[in-house]
């Protein structure tokens, strides 16, 4: 290169270079540090400590379950988690809603759902208006639930309030064998077992619920049956699981009473209002470890629920000095039946 060229070649390496380093100046003035983000799953995880989730989680195990001998999961709920009400939505105790931040899981068609409950990473709202029938669930195949406030995308549409995530015992951790009978008032009869077991890769679990009672009012009688069966395989860096969950319920209500019924509180007022729900759901899952940080897991699951209802309604409009026709009956029944399947 000649000499004359030599200044317009160094002015033109200045006149880059001086943006270039301003440009790195700036961008270590406006780097932050590093941000960890612990983010929640339905799906089983490494294992983060409670104390380190961004949420005030509330935690029941299993054996605090069984120890209150609450009816279902929504009363132990209710009993013992700061913030959670229920209510009897449908006039049976099966059928109640839990409430919490303003949210409600309910089994009743128009309640403002706000509330995801996930069993083993399966989502048990029910496709049709995210209702959740919690008579579907044997309080006695649970291991932990885990109550997690706040709205939150992982865990699905129309999480609001919080996310319920349920874990089912498994023979590994759950071993020996149970049976339980029960009796009490308003010809209430119950009875409950569980076994597990395994050997040294295998395990087993299978529990099972009856329930029936005639109800505290008139026309109001329940009839609960539940069965919950899972196998696995585990090694040291592998873990699978299939279970099967079944349950046959029918359920009776009555509406609320006018005052002037009110002399007699155990008096039906329009009957009959009844449920029937029969469930079927099968689920897989599994994880495996690739390293000491870094952990595969899937699921896969078939869910089969048929829902059948009869509604007693009466008319405020009834006049018994006008002919009988549909407009001037008394009451009226109405009829739905749902059948979903989801995967």
């Amino acid at each position: 290169m000649s000499l004359k060229h030599r200044p317009l070649s160094l002015g033109i390496a200045l006149l880059f270079a001086a943006p270039a380093a301003l440009a790195v100046n700036a961008s270590v003035e406006l780097e932050t540090p590093t941000i960890t983000v612990i983010g929640t799953t339905p799906l089983p995880g490494i294992g983060v400590p409670i104390e380190k989730v961004p949420a005030n989680v509330q935690s029941r195990s299993g054996k605090q379950v069984q120890q209150q001998q609450t009816l279902d999961l929504s009363e132990h709920l209710t009993q013992n988690i700061p913030g959670v009400v229920s209510s009897p939505s449908q006039d049976n105790p099966w059928q109640s809603d839990i409430s919490f931040r303003g949210f409600v899981a309910s089994p009743l068609q128009g309640a403002p759902q706000g509330l995801s409950v996930f069993l083993d990473g399966v989502r048990i709202n029910e496709a049709f208006g995210d209702t959740v029938n919690w008579d579907l669930l044997p309080p006695n195949a649970l291991a932990a639930a885990n109550l997690m406030p706040g709205s939150n995308p992982v865990f699905g549409l129309n999480t609001l309030g919080g996310a319920l995530s349920l874990v089912t015992k498994s023979g590994f951790r759950n071993p020996g064998g149970n049976i339980e009978v029960t009796a009490g008032s308003w010809g209430r009869i119950g009875a409950q077992f569980e076994h597990g077991g395994h050997d040294d890769d295998n395990d087993y679990f299978v529990a099972g619920n009856f329930s029936r009672e005639d109800g505290w009012r008139e026309h109001s009688p329940s009839k609960v049956k539940q069965l919950f069966a899972k196998v696995g395989h585990e090694t040291e860096g592998m873990d699978l699981d299939v279970s099967l969950l079944l349950a046959d319920n029918r359920l009776y209500g009555t509406q609320a009473l006018p005052i002037s019924m009110l002399d007699n509180p155990r008096q039906g007022y329009t009957w009959p209002d009844r449920t029937d729900n029969r469930l079927s759901m099968l689920s897989g899952h599994g994880s495996r470890f690739l390293d000491d940080k870094r952990l595969v897991s899937w699921g896969a699951y078939l869910r089969r629920l048929e829902s059948t209802n009869v509604s007693s309604n009466s008319n405020e409009n009834f006049d018994p000095l006008l002919p009988a026709t549909i407009a001037n009956a008394q009451g009226s029944m109405d009829r739905s039946l749902t059948e979903s399947s989801t995967w």
